[in-house]
């Protein structure tokens, strides 16, 4: 969600050279009192269309060094679960079968220990995963692409299938961007990262005590000072498209600037899913498709503090 839109001339003078790629999670639990009225803020405000008031964790960030990537995790402490808003859970209108927006008697509001074992929960496996992803390219020495290929089978019904692998180097220019789309599930915006980082934020600022003022006055933003020209950091964010995580910045901006917009993330061009992973293509390398990294959610039997109603309750989302 962004609150501003950048004039062209502000938007080329925040290309960057930093190539950190900062990540965390967003979750479908909701991290304020109650939810604020949405058409107010659909009038008032430029919303992403799946906006909502949920809380986000900061993972960490990965970095470039001497031909190797750098997987930097958050370090996640006891003080990273104080000063929070109430986390409450969705909940399901058994007349409209609608989520309810506001919240009421039937939503399950969590306490600490409830919080805390859920998100330590999600941190730390996919803290691990992460950490295992980045080891894998160094020893690879780049990310493995497959072959996809049609094939005939005895019914004479075409299928395709991966087959064979080849390793694109880190050293190759279009690495970068196979990587960030690799980690699309796990991409926050690089300002709100770097910030998060700097202040040794574990949630997303909306989730926090300290920021309920801004909340209360009908505000989404606060004031900040950063290394980018925006002066707005958002209270609540989405985990945002790989194409907005160019060197160039924004590259989303080009259906409104057209083409002056040159540094970018290759273009996702075809998908593909065997059943249990899913793969793409980027259209400035074909016929080469690469994993998309899932992200690991807690499971039946992992927190002794939820039921398994709650963890379903916990993956509700709102459409608006």
């Amino acid at each position: 969600m962004r609150i501003i839109k950048l004039p062209l001339e502000e938007f080329i003078s925040n290309i960057r050279e930093d190539k950190t790629i900062y990540l965390g999670l967003r979750t479908q639990i909701v991290c304020i009192d109650d939810r604020i009225d949405y058409s107010f803020m659909k009038k008032n405000y430029v919303l992403e269309e799946n906006f909502d008031f949920n809380a986000s964790i900061f993972l960490g960030k990965i970095s470039f060094d001497n031909h190797k990537i750098l997987f930097d995790p958050f370090e996640l402490s006891s003080q990273s679960f104080e000063e929070l808003n109430s986390f409450w859970l969705n909940e399901i209108n058994p007349e409209t079968h609608h989520i309810y927006y506001y919240k009421n008697p039937n939503n399950i509001k969590l306490n600490q220990e409830q919080i805390q074992s859920y998100f330590t929960n999600l941190y730390h496996n996919n803290i691990q995963f992460l950490s295992n992803y980045c080891t894998d390219i160094n020893q690879l020495g780049g990310i493995k692409l497959y072959h996809l290929k049609q094939e005939q089978t005895h019914q004479k019904t075409n299928t395709k299938q991966l087959h064979g692998t080849e390793i694109l180097p880190i050293e190759d220019e279009i690495f970068y961007s196979y990587l960030v789309w690799t980690l699309q599930n796990f991409l926050i915006p690089y300002d709100i990262g770097k910030y998060q980082e700097e202040h040794d934020f574990f949630f997303n600022l909306g989730a926090y005590k300290k920021y309920k003022n801004a909340l209360d006055n009908g505000e989404i933003f606060i004031e900040t000072t950063n290394s980018l020209n925006e002066n707005h950091l958002d209270l609540f964010f989405d985990n945002i498209n790989p194409l907005q995580y160019a060197i160039g910045y924004l590259q989303k901006k080009i259906g409104i600037y057209g083409k002056s917009l040159k540094s970018s993330l290759g273009t996702r061009h075809k998908h593909y899913s065997d059943g249990l992973n899913h793969y793409f293509e980027l259209q400035e390398n074909p016929d080469l498709f690469a994993r998309l990294i899932a992200v690991s959610h807690p499971k039946k039997g992992e927190l002794d503090l939820w039921s398994n109603a709650m963890l379903q309750k916990a993956q509700l989302k709102f459409l608006f």
